[in-house]
């Protein structure tokens, strides 16, 4: 995977499960139901994911650009057959349903919840300059969603996380797309804050 040895990569997993547990807190909080994460998988290439991933399914998708000393792309896809259980989470007794502005600011919410818990710890622990850029709505199956991708850099390192209700099955997934030396600055960030033996 690029240049990155197995203990980096050990390193970078363990701040993205900082920011995961941050998206999962503040998701418990909303939802009043608790969250599971799921140890966060490293890919070098978006085949890889593609791979370990239902291409065909269909998602509600939530976006996020940032730039600046960390540049790439932070997304949070609900699978469209979950939807449902997440509003009725959101909202008990409502219609959300039948009404897609609503369906949609409810979503858009939700996801920016989860991308800002994430990235604001990352980000935060690393000291790295990063300017956020307003989340994006879409639907799409999986397999469509990088017809147009265009890496942010030659090389890439992709990471896929689960999140799960407790006493549910609802699911959604969250993915961060950055180049290789945006991870550069987030491992040398993590090594400044932690120490070297982090």
């Amino acid at each position: 995977m690029t240049t990155f040895n197995s203990d980096q990569l050990d390193d970078l997993r363990e701040l993205m499960n900082l920011g995961l547990g941050s998206s999962a807190k503040a998701m418990e909080e909303l939802l009043h139901t608790q969250i599971q994460i799921f140890i966060p998988e490293m890919y070098s290439s978006l085949k890889e994911l593609q791979d370990a991933t239902n291409a065909d399914e269909k998602y509600s998708i939530c976006e996020m650009k940032f730039t600046g000393d960390l540049s790439g792309v932070c997304t949070v896809l609900f699978p469209i057959k979950f939807v449902r259980k997440l509003l009725e989470k959101v909202s008990p007794g409502g219609n959300l349903q039948d009404n897609l502005e609503d369906k949609i600011d409810i979503l858009i919410e939700v996801g920016n919840i989860i991308l800002t818990g994430f990235t604001s710890t990352i980000f935060d622990i690393t000291q790295c300059h990063t300017i956020y850029h307003q989340p994006v709505y879409t639907e799409e199956k999986f397999v469509n969603i990088w017809n147009n991708f265009k890496p942010v850099e030659e090389k890439c390192i992709f990471a896929k996380s689960d999140f799960k209700l407790i006493d549910d099955d609802c699911i959604c997934y969250l993915l961060l797309e950055v180049g290789e030396i945006s991870a550069m600055n987030l491992y040398e960030g993590i090594r400044k804050h932690y120490g070297v033996n982090f």
